[in-house]
């Protein structure tokens, strides 16, 4: 340092002038002769000089002709509008700048189909200070004229490849935006790797753009290979007997290879509760086995065990409900076989309950479960308070994409100075179908329930009863949600009365997930106009308007319709809004609601978490 300061001062001493050193992300001007600028730009010089070593003020760029989201994606190519205002620049760097300008501009609008703009530059130097007038007209867009993409062997017979091509743009007539182009490619080319063409290439992949006419012609050529086939599935660490889990497998041997069949696999996995971590991977195409017209690909499934013992806590509130204390403890399996465990136990301040449940794996065919519960409960339903002790064996089955629970009951209930004993089947069946599990904006469910009890099955009571519930979610747009939810259900009994059907099987409306604006269990018919019995039919609707204001904040209108009735349906309604919260651990609904069938009514606060399917 001191050796350089030395030299200067000698060489300031001679008369003679420093030389400046170059500036690492300088660049030379063009040689004499040469222009930075071609017939489609022009610049308004400001006519200014200026030395070289002072530092000048940049006061940014003014910019019209560019619509905002091209102008946000030119504004990170282009290395003058990167400059931050109020930055200093030196000014041979502003006039590298200036020059770079319009040729990185250009590059910059050719991926949004632009490819002939016409650029004027207007610079201006105020003192210390420099800036810029940018105007640009983007010119007529370049449009695909012509559009060939042909996939060359096996997938060219393919009916998901041939709908992959048909849909790849952009297509004739509509503007070559690179982005669009490269994303098309990537869907097929994923649509290939997705159905198991493992060894696709591309042998041309080229687009030409004839700037004079504004059109360009696309041409993608891709060779497919062979289609792999499924081959021999391998399990790793699983810590039940060998035949436990390859039921679960979606596919045979030599099966044409698809993805979705693998993240079945993964799925179906991931819901038995065996596992931390389920990996499910097809083995390097390259380790492909031999032996049939295609090659085959294995299969490795990757397994690590769960804790075996889970014991859970939890706390609960709801305004139907009232407080509860939840207390659990889950035997994740007991031995090789996958035998399963579990006990709970609620203490609320409406409701209590205890439940254990022994379950055992039945994969071999429709795959679930059986199961063997006891449950005891102690609730109010309306004005009359129930006990309830039950047995039950059940099949858990899925059958095309449906939960199946098909079971005998034996069911023993108190209520009203009272006890009956009911022996009867069940069949539920329920499917949910969402592009979301906690905030879907499509989606639907429905759950459809039957039962029925006969004196020659040993039961005190005889009844017949169905129920059936169903939710739709439709998003309207990106903020807005429309729900329709809707309940209906009925008991029969040969006297026509179901005075001796115990309180947990009749029916009642009013409360959260009801009517709101009435009470829980409020609706219905009473006896002696005062004490609510319960009825032998349901139907409510409602309908819902659910608006975002934030990612996570919003609000909601209602109209709630229904009530439980004998033979003369006369239904209620409340309104209402509500405040809708995406919380970290799910959806959490505040609503304000008023039943209009008396003036004098005043307004019920009902709280609700969980998904709304």
């Amino acid at each position: 340092m001191l050796r350089n300061i030395l030299i200067t001062c000698l060489v300031l001493a001679s008369g003679c002038t420093p030389l400046r050193a170059q500036n690492s992300d300088a660049t030379p001007a063009p040689p004499t002769g040469s222009s930075p600028n071609d017939s489609s730009t022009s610049v308004a010089q400001d006519g200014a000089g200026s030395s070289e070593w002072e530092l000048l003020r940049f006061d940014g760029v003014e910019v019209d002709g560019l619509d905002e989201a091209i102008f946000a994606s030119v504004r990170r190519r282009v290395s003058l509008l990167r400059l931050k205002r109020g930055t200093g620049i030196q000014p041979a760097r502003w006039q590298y700048l200036l020059r770079r300008l319009p040729v990185e501009l250009r590059t910059s609008l050719e991926p949004f189909g632009y490819y002939d703009p016409q650029i004027r530059l207007e610079p201006a130097r105020d003192d210390q200070a420099v800036s810029l007038g940018l105007h640009v007209e983007v010119g007529k867009p370049t449009r695909v004229r012509q559009h060939r993409v042909r996939v060359q062997g096996p997938a060219q017979k393919d009916a998901a490849i041939a709908a992959r091509i048909k849909a790849f743009a952009p297509r004739p007539g509509e503007v070559l935006r690179h982005a669009v182009y490269e994303e098309s490619k990537r869907e097929l080319r994923r649509a290939l790797h997705d159905l198991g063409y493992f060894d696709a290439e591309e042998v041309e992949a080229k687009v030409e753009v004839t700037r004079a006419l504004a059109a360009a012609d696309i041409d993608l050529h891709i060779r497919s290979g062979p289609r792999y086939r499924f081959g021999t599935v391998q399990w790793h660490g699983s810590p039940f007997r060998a035949d436990l889990l390859p039921p679960l497998v979606p596919f045979d041997a030599d099966d044409r290879y698809r993805l979705d069949r693998i993240l079945s696999l993964q799925k179906r996995l991931v819901d038995l509760d065996y596992f931390s971590r389920v990996s499910v991977q097809p083995r390097d195409p390259e380790a492909a086995e031999t032996g049939g017209d295609d090659p085959a690909i294995g299969i490795d499934v990757e397994l690590e065990p769960a804790k075996r013992h889970v014991y859970r806590t939890g706390a609960s509130y709801g305004t139907d409900t009232g407080f509860a204390v939840k207390l659990g403890y889950d035997r994740r399996w007991l031995n090789a076989a996958g035998h399963k465990f579990s006990s709970d136990l609620l203490l609320g301040e409406n409701r209590s309950a205890a439940k254990l449940a022994y379950r055992i794996p039945a994969f071999e065919r429709y795959r679930g479960w059986w199961s063997a519960t006891v449950s005891a409960r102690e609730e109010p339903f309306a004005d009359l308070r129930s006990d309830v002790l039950e047995v039950a064996v059940q099949r858990e089955a899925n059958w095309r994409g449906n939960q199946l629970t098909a079971g005998l009951h034996l069911h023993r209930e108190r209520f009203d100075g009272q006890g009956d004993t009911l022996i009867f089947p069940q069949l539920t069946i329920s499917r949910t179908v969402a592009n979301d599990p906690l905030y879907p904006t499509r989606g639907f469910s429905w759950t459809l329930m039957t039962r029925g009890s006969a004196s020659a099955l040993g039961a005190d009571v005889e009844f017949a009863q169905w129920q059936a519930d169903a939710a739709l979610i439709r998003g309207i747009s990106d903020v807005d949600r429309i729900l329709l939810r809707g309940t209906a259900g009925s008991i029969e009994t040969p006297s026509g009365s179901i005075e001796r059907i115990p309180p947990s099987f009749r029916f009642y409306a009013g409360g959260d997930r009801s009517v709101r604006g009435y009470g829980y269990q409020e609706l219905g018919p009473r006896f002696e106009g005062d004490i609510r019995t319960g009825a032998e039919r349901l139907l409510v609707g409602s309908v819902e308007w659910e608006h975002m204001f934030t990612p996570t904040w919003g609000g909601a209108l209602f109209v709630d319709a229904g009530n439980a009735f004998g033979s003369t349906f006369d239904p209620a309604v409340g309104v209402g809004l509500g405040v809708r919260w995406r919380s970290p651990v799910g959806p959490v609904r505040v609503d304000l609601a008023r039943g209009l069938d008396d003036p004098e009514r005043s307004f019920r606060l009902h709280l609700q978490l969980g998904p709304q399917l």
